[in-house]
C-alpha cells in the first residue's frame, strides 16, 4: 500500500503499535487477520504447594490469578489451600478457604471471586452450601445458599452471580442469585437438571450449556438468564456434550469441545459453538484436536481454549478472536482439568493433570500465556 502524502508529511500505516500495561510492552491495533491474542511464555518460577485437580475453581481478582482448593492426588480429597499469583508473575500467600472443597466452581463477580459448593471427601457426605469471597486484596468472607452443591455451572451478570444445576442430594435444576451484598434469592429452574454445565456470561446475560445426569443421558440445552433473571432457552449446541471449555469476547459466547459419552473416554469433540448478543448460534472453525476438560479464558478481543484430554493428554492452545478468526499454538507441558485466570498481562495455567507412562500425575508447575492485546 503506497504512503499517502500531506504537504510536507508522510503518512504511513502503522502495523503494529505497543503501549505499557502493568510495565509490560503489550500491542495494540492488531491485524484480525494475523492476530494471535497471546502466546507461549515460560513457567512461574515459584509451583504450587499443593497441587490439585481443579477444572473450575480458578478466576481472576484484582490483580490476581486465584486458584481456590481442588482434588489432592493422594487418596480422593480435597484441600482448602488457596494460592494466587500476581500479574508481575509472583507467588502470594492467600487466606485458606472456610472448607475443603473440590467439584466446585468459581467466577468473578462485583471486583470479588466467589467459589461455591464442592465436597472435600465423600459426594454423600461432605457437600457443603456455603461458599468463600476474595475480595480484591485477597480478604476473604463467607456466604451461603440454602442447599449443598456440586458440579453445577456458574455465572455472573452485573448484578449477579448465578448458580445453576449441579448435584445436591440427587442432579437437580435448581437455580439461585447471589446479590451484590451476597445474598441469595431463588431463580427460575433449567430445563433440565443436570451437572458438568458450562456456563460464560454474553450481553449481561449467562448461558448455562450442555451437560449430563451423570448416568446415560446427556444434553445439549441452553438456558440463558438475564440481568433481571428471566430465563429463556437458547438454541441447543451442535452435540449433546459436557466438560465443554466456555468463554466470551465483547461479541460473542463459544462453547468449545466437549466430551460426548459417560462411559466412553475417547468421545470428544472438536465443534465449537458461537453466540452471538442475539444469542443467533453458529459454528466457528473446529478445535486444533478434539478434547474435553479444557481451562479457557476470555477477553474483549479474544477468548482461547487451553490443553484437555481424551485418548490423550494434550498441550494445544486454540484462540479465536471476536471477529472469529482462528489460531493455534502448542504449551510446552500437556494438560487437562487446568484452569485459567489473568493477571497483569499474563494469563495462568493452573493444576490439573498430566500423564507420564501410562501415570497419572498433578501438575504443581503454573504455564504462563502473555496476552497481546
Amino acid at each position: 500500500m503506497p504512503d499517502n502524502v500531506y504537504g510536507n508529511y508522510t503518512a504511513k500505516r502503522v502495523s503494529v503499535a505497543y503501549i505499557g500495561v502493568n510495565g509490560i510492552a503489550q500491542r495494540c491495533f492488531p491485524a484480525e487477520g494475523n492476530y494471535n491474542g497471546l502466546e507461549y511464555y515460560g513457567s512461574a518460577s515459584d509451583s504450587l504447594s499443593e497441587p490439585t485437580l481443579t477444572y473450575n475453581q480458578v478466576c481472576s481478582v484484582g490483580n490476581y490469578a486465584l486458584l481456590m482448593g481442588g482434588r489432592i492426588e493422594t487418596g480422593s480429597g480435597a484441600t482448602d489451600i488457596s494460592q494466587a499469583y500476581n500479574g508481575d508473575i509472583v507467588k502470594v500467600s492467600v487466606p485458606s478457604l472456610s472448607v475443603a472443597r473440590r467439584n466446585a466452581t468459581a467466577c468473578s463477580f462485583d471486583g470479588k471471586a466467589i467459589v461455591i459448593g464442592g465436597f472435600s471427601s465423600s459426594a454423600t457426605a461432605s457437600k457443603s452450601p456455603t461458599f468463600d469471597v476474595y475480595n480484591s486484596n485477597l480478604v476473604r468472607s463467607t456466604g451461603s445458599i440454602d442447599y449443598s452443591i456440586y458440579l453445577n455451572g456458574i455465572g455472573s451478570t452485573s448484578d449477579y452471580c448465578i448458580v445453576a444445576g449441579g448435584d445436591s442430594s440427587n442432579l437437580t435444576n435448581k437455580a439461585r442469585a447471589i446479590n451484590k451484598n451476597m445474598v441469595y434469592s431463588v431463580a427460575p429452574t433449567l430445563s433440565n437438571a443436570r451437572g458438568y454445565i458450562s456456563a460464560t456470561s454474553l450481553n449481561n446475560s449467562v448461558l448455562f450449556c450442555g451437560g449430563t445426569n451423570t448416568s446415560v443421558t446427556i444434553y445439549s440445552d441452553v438456558d440463558i438468564y438475564d440481568n433481571n433473571l428471566v430465563k429463556t432457552s437458547g438454541t441447543p449446541l451442535s452435540s449433546n456434550k459436557y466438560l465443554c471449555a466456555a468463554a466470551s469476547t465483547d461479541n460473542h459466547a463459544f462453547i468449545m469441545g466437549g466430551r460426548g459419552s459417560t462411559t466412553s473416554a475417547y468421545k470428544a469433540y472438536d465443534t465449537v459453538d458461537i453466540y452471538d448478543k442475539q444469542f443467533v448460534k453458529t459454528s466457528g472453525q473446529t478445535l486444533s484436536v478434539p478434547r474435553y476438560e479444557q481451562g479457557s479464558i476470555g477477553l474483549p478481543r479474544f477468548v482461547c481454549c487451553i490443553g484437555g484430554g481424551a485418548s490423550s493428554t494434550y498441550r494445544d492452545v486454540d484462540v479465536y478472536t471476536d471477529g472469529l478468526v482462528h489460531s493455534h499454538f502448542l504449551m510446552d507441558t500437556a494438560i487437562q482439568g487446568c484452569g485459567c485466570a489473568i493477571a497483569g498481562g499474563y494469563a495462568f495455567v493452573m493444576g490439573g493433570a498430566y500423564v507420564v507412562q501410562s501415570n497419572i500425575h498433578y501438575a504443581s508447575v503454573v504455564q504462563v500465556l502473555k496476552l497481546n492485546y
